[in-house]
């Protein structure tokens, strides 16, 4: 290291917090610099350094080549996504910074910001390791947060594993219940010990998986066995969101709420399934996550008041089920079904509006979700474990 000369001292000499305000406008690269210049500011400059580490690709703007579907991309934090050689090189760089902080332990204290993407970067990839880490990890998180201290909450399409029954037998028939441990998909269960406690809650985002079809019904044309479990698991989830939201809508300035199906069902491929599920007078029936949106979420929006809102944005309440209603044998049905959607959607926008006091803030509502939302329960490719099938 070189000797400190007075430009370098003066960043020495600031008080701790202005320092760390000062690096703040500075890159990693200049903070790097600062630290490989003498012992002093190495000790200064390095919880700057380790303040913020990004290690993911899951946040990129830009949408990816999809590993299934020629021609057809989706967002960068879609698991069907293909691997890059970037993705590769982040998983290298995670390896490399996992080993240092294994060294180095005093490290991990400097972290306040850490972005994280946790990827198979061959296709051969399977989730092979203990699986009761998904619940873990989040149950840490939550159980670390004070929610009365809490400004801004995001889950962007959180899905957990099935915990193996080695860990369920150690659980409770509440825990199971409450937070979904005996299935895959969108996390449940983690919003009700903060529902009224969040007093200064500022920002909301929810975007999440939603079910776009009635599959009460087999292949066989028989009841699913299964459909009854998954629609109570749907109905608990929008009513603990619906909860929640009525807990801090007083408080929220921002409110982003989102939900969508995946790629098959997003109009690219429909596929047998989903034109065998809209066939006939089946268009006529609603679909799921209509259903569960209308019962427990858009009451609160509807509700009021929200005196401190200063934008809004709510899409994927009116998605189009995969007919084509513009040809010319479109029957009568078809028709009565392509003006009551619109009307529809029409009046579920106008009744926010109209709650919000859409004439003094932001506010966006979009029948379609802007991007397909990865359905983890409905990957054939895996079990509901999550593991390769």
């Amino acid at each position: 290291m070189i000797e400190m000369g007075p430009k370098l001292n003066i960043i020495v000499r600031l008080p701790e917090e202005l320092r760390a305000f000062v690096l703040s406008f500075c890159n990693s690269s200049v903070v790097l610099n600062l630290c490989l210049a003498s012992r002093a500011t190495h000790r200064t400059c390095l919880p700057s350094l380790y303040h913020s580490v990004d290690l993911s690709t899951h946040s990129e703007v830009y949408w990816r080549q999809n590993r299934d579907y020629i021609n057809i991309t989706v967002p960068a934090d879609h698991t069907r996504r293909s691997i890059t050689s970037r993705d590769q090189s982040v998983v290298r760089r995670q390896r490399q910074f996992a080993d240092l902080l294994k060294h180095d332990p005093d490290i991990g204290p400097q972290i306040r910001v850490l972005r994280w993407t946790i990827m198979d970067v061959s296709p051969e990839g399977t989730f092979n390791n203990d699986l009761g880490t998904c619940h873990a990890v989040l149950a840490s998180i939550f159980s670390a947060i004070d929610p009365s201290k809490l400004r801004n909450l995001e889950f962007n399409n959180v899905q957990t594993l099935a915990d193996p029954p080695s860990i369920r037998k150690k659980l409770s028939d509440h825990d199971i219940e409450t937070y979904g441990r005996d299935r895959a998909g969108a996390i449940q269960g983690y919003l009700t010990p903060l529902t009224g406690h969040c007093p200064s809650l500022r920002s909301l985002h929810i975007l999440t998986t939603a079910e776009f079809i009635d599959l009460s019904t087999g292949r066989n044309g028989l009841p699913s066995p299964s459909w009854h479990l998954e629609a109570a698991n749907e109905h608990r989830r929008y009513a603990e969101i619906g909860a929640f939201l009525s807990s801090v809508k007083h408080t929220l300035r921002e409110f982003v709420f989102e939900h969508g199906p995946d790629i098959d069902y997003f109009g690219y491929s429909p596929g047998r399934h989903t034109n065998r599920a809209f066939a006939g007078p089946r268009h006529d029936d609603s679909l799921p996550m209509d259903v569960y949106f209308d019962s427990y979420v858009l009451p609160v929006i509807a509700s009021g008041p929200w005196p401190r809102l200063e934008k809004i944005v709510v899409r994927g309440i009116g998605h189009w089920k995969p007919l084509d209603l513009w040809r010319e044998e479109c029957t009568p049905d078809e028709m009565s079904y392509l003006h009551r959607k619109t009307r529809a959607f029409r009046d579920r926008a106008e009744l926010i509006w109209e709650a919000v006091g859409g004439d003094e803030i932001d506010i966006m509502v979009e029948d379609e979700a802007s991007q397909p939302f990865y359905r983890l329960q409905a990957d054939k490719r895996r079990s509901m474990t999550g593991e390769a099938s």
